[in-house]
Parts: C-alpha cells; sequence; structure tokens
C-alpha cells in the first residue's frame, strides 16, 4: 500500500495561496507544513492530521489518499 499526501491540492482548492495562511489556520509551524509540502516527512501525527483537517475543513481522506499497490504478474 502507498499513501499520498494531497496537501498541495486541498491549500489550491481551498484558497490557502501560501504556507503562511495555513500556519495561521492551523497553528502547524511553517516549517512542518513546508517539510509536509516537500515530501520530507515520512510520517504525521494524528494531531497534526487533525489540524491540518480543521483548517482546511477536509476529511483525512481527502488529505491522505491510500493506494494498493498493483500486483504484476
Amino acid at each position: 500500500m502507498t499513501a499520498e499526501i494531497k496537501l498541495r491540492e486541498l491549500m489550491f482548492y481551498k484558497g490557502f495561496d501560501t504556507i503562511e495562511k495555513l500556519h495561521r489556520k492551523s497553528g502547524l509551524s511553517r516549517k512542518a507544513i513546508s517539510s509536509i509540502l516537500s515530501g520530507n516527512k515520512t510520517g504525521l501525527r494524528l494531531e497534526t492530521i487533525i489540524k491540518l483537517c480543521s483548517a482546511l475543513d477536509c476529511k483525512v481522506e481527502e488529505l491522505i489518499v491510500i493506494e494498493k499497490e498493483k500486483l504484476h504478474s
């Protein structure tokens, strides 16, 4: 299984054109948001997910998309 964090897409869709705006709305640090956007975060704390979903007014499954890996025959 693979997981993809759709933060960049949600920020665009919800009108957050800067990290600063999401920082102010979510209470997360600019550095933490930047790390997630750059793909440098390998794991997210539940608290971080809740803050992002609250700020972006979205569901967890909109923020984190989990896909099963396809088997090659």
